[in-house]
């Protein structure tokens, strides 16, 4: 396997297309359906600009997945960028966004997108003109979902959107997905009805969407007085809810609906993931903790940190489990784990073996580096402040980044 065809990228010259951020993520075993707030922002005078904003864990990209499908049945194009922050150097960027276009050109094929010509950094239109122009020649209603927005911290980039949706043309929708709310003008635009927000409490599950959520697991059978309790508790946090239905079948979480009405929204997600933990079989538990600590995972990775060869049947045994974890691409190849999932299980890990998380940091920035993604590398050297290891990545990354006028990656890592 080479190393492009392992990790979702495709090579164009020098340029590399990471194709899992185009991947629109799966919709999850017994989700339900935000109607309420499809409605809203899908319906007839809708505003043309969406932002869902909040924190982990309130259901942001699992609603924009729903969005999109719903754009889909409507006939109209639709593309997805999940955003990150390599994508604050301009080169990176505008490459993933034109493989954007590219797909919406080919008629939203599954297959992934040839890279399109650049855009002259010195051309004379501004770019939030060229990618305006784009979207107008496709001749046909469009939707665009941007999640992650909350990586996005280059000026360049934020008055790139913000130009854009100051001009966005009447048959374009454009879907944000973000944690924190972006510089992008977006109170003006509020006000003359050109954009709708949508924050947490919007976002947050109604007392009908809790009961529906819970009647998908007939296996519970929870009552209504169970419902209300933890509609209660939660507040209708999507996460915590997840993380209920998931520990339930534990008699004693069920005993303790009346006994945690003091924990805060994080001790509560704690104390259910704990239970969740607890209830995997021992193999399934030390995979979890042992890779808790990757930012995206695949078999292949696994494999060496753990010093296994069966981690492609144990990632998809946890996906089907629904236990916080999504793959980021059609091919099953790369997954990743919910943050909120993820940052519980590495501080247990932390508390139960301080000397792994060295060893799997070590062994990730290994792999790693022998697949040429420096990046990855970089990070997981930082992490154990290997900086030898981390500054010798650098430097044989840094060639190609300079090659391809990524300065701005190259001074960020500096």
């Amino acid at each position: 396997m080479t190393a492009a065809a392992g990790t979702g990228k495709r090579a164009a010259s020098s340029e590399l297309i990471f194709t899992q951020k185009l991947f629109t993520p799966p919709a999850y075993r017994g989700a339900v359906q935000r109607k309420t707030i499809l409605d809203r922002v899908l319906g007839e005078h809708c505003a043309r600009i969406v932002v869902l904003q909040g924190p982990a864990g309130h259901g942001k990209s699992t609603l924009l997945q729903q969005a999109k499908s719903a754009c889909e049945t409507r006939g109209e194009l639709t593309g997805w960028l999940t955003l990150d922050e390599a994508d604050n150097d301009i080169s990176r960027f505008f490459i993933h966004l034109q493989a954007l276009l590219s797909s919406l050109e080919q008629g939203g094929q599954k297959r992934p997108p040839k890279l399109p010509e650049k855009v002259a950094p010195g051309g004379r239109a501004p770019r939030s003109d060229w990618f305006v122009n784009r979207l107008v020649e496709l001749g046909k209603p469009v939707s665009l979902f941007f999640d992650e927005f909350q990586t996005l911290s280059n000026k360049s980039f934020l008055t790139f959107f913000r130009n854009f949706l100051e001009q966005l043309p009447d048959q374009v929708m454009i879907f944000i997905g973000t944690r924190s709310m972006p510089d992008l003008g977006l109170a003006r635009l509020e006000v003359n009805n050109q954009a709708i927000i949508l924050q947490a409490d919007d976002l947050r599950f109604s007392h009908d969407e809790v009961s529906d959520f819970f009647a998908e697991a007939s296996d519970l059978d929870i009552n209504d007085d169970e419902v209300e309790a933890i509609y209660g508790k939660t507040e209708g946090w999507p996460a915590a809810l997840q993380l209920y239905r998931l520990s339930l079948v534990r008699p004693a979480v069920r005993e303790s609906l009346s006994d945690i009405d003091a924990f805060r929204p994080h001790q509560l997600t704690d104390y259910l993931a704990d239970n969740v933990l607890s209830l995997q079989p021992p193999a399934a538990q030390q995979f979890l903790l042992h890779t808790a600590l990757l930012s995206r995972l695949c078999a292949p990775l696994c494999d060496h940190v753990l010093q296994r060869n069966d981690s492609q049947d144990m990632l998809q045994s946890l996906e089907r489990a629904g236990l916080f974890l999504r793959n980021l691409d059609s091919d099953l190849r790369w997954f990743k784990y919910h943050t909120l999932f993820s940052g519980f299980l590495a501080e247990q890990l932390k508390q139960q073996d301080a000397k792994k998380v060295e060893t799997i940091h070590r062994r990730a920035a290994q792999w790693y580096r022998d697949h040429d993604l420096h990046e990855e590398a970089i990070h997981h050297a930082i992490a154990i402040r290997d900086y030898a290891f981390a500054t010798q990545a650098l430097d044989v990354w840094a060639t190609q980044l300079i090659m391809d006028a990524d300065l701005m990656t190259v001074e960020r890592w500096c």
